[in-house]
């Protein structure tokens, strides 16, 4: 059970387990299985989790899934993979199209949130947001949201994929909408948006018109070159 809460408390709490021989193989297992599900939240730690287990004499399968879960982390690049989502929300007899005219209780930071997985489908994307795959839902809306902090009060561009449509805010100001049906590509949608000095709040409404359900986003100097000293966070 300690395995489904994803945590950085619950990762310590199954390692202090471990001491109690009987169930020691259990508690490996959930501590590897909470770094995988939150190691787009605090990927240093998970990296820091997984590691311990990469050593000669780890059971293979606990090697198997540690190997993967740094892989996975090595694939994140620059994007945002700390995030906690909502939803999903729909509306009887309105599809995707249509709801992206209304608005849900995640908008006002209402409703029950999660961390979100991430690389789960980690082949040639394991930076994006599968919400299928975490949520399910079909003609329905979810939201992603974190706190980008940045180093200094600068102008960036935020470069968006989705698959389909998506919203975004920024400090709770509306700056990009697009209401479409579309596979995800990174990058498909490049805003260019200012950035305070410090906390930035970042919420995505997506919209799931049938098929995948994704999202991912980095920021980006307004060149298009990495831009030093960003991050993201959610809350423990």
């Amino acid at each position: 059970g300690l395995a489904e809460v994803v945590s950085l408390k619950a990762a310590e709490l199954a390692q202090a387990c471990k001491a109690d021989p009987e169930v020691a193989g259990e508690a490996d297992l959930t501590t590897l299985k909470i770094a995988q599900a939150g190691c787009g939240a605090a990927p240093a730690q998970a990296k820091s989790f997984a590691e311990a287990f990469l050593a000669e004499g780890t059971p293979e399968p606990l090697k198997k899934l540690a190997d993967a879960i740094t892989k996975t982390i090595a694939g994140f690049e620059d994007y945002v993979t700390a995030w906690e989502m909502c939803g999903p929300y729909s509306e009887e007899g309105k599809n995707a199209t249509k709801l992206f005219d209304m608005s849900f209780p995640a908008e006002k930071g209402e409703g029950i949130w999660r961390i979100a997985p991430v690389g789960t489908n980690p082949g040639s994307k394991p930076f994006a947001i599968d919400l299928l795959d975490a949520l399910e839902g079909r003609e329905c809306v979810a939201y992603l949201r974190t706190t980008v902090n940045s180093p200094a009060a600068q102008e960036a561009l935020l470069q968006i994929g989705s698959n389909d449509g998506v919203k975004v805010w920024l400090n709770g100001a509306l700056v990009h909408g697009a209401n479409v049906g579309r596979p995800l590509t990174p990058d498909q949608d490049k805003i260019k948006v200012q950035l305070k000095e410090g906390a930035n709040a970042l919420l995505l409404a997506v919209y799931q018109q049938g098929g995948a359900w994704e999202a991912c986003a980095r920021f980006r100097a307004l060149d298009g070159n990495p831009l030093p000293g960003v991050t993201a966070s959610v809350a423990e």
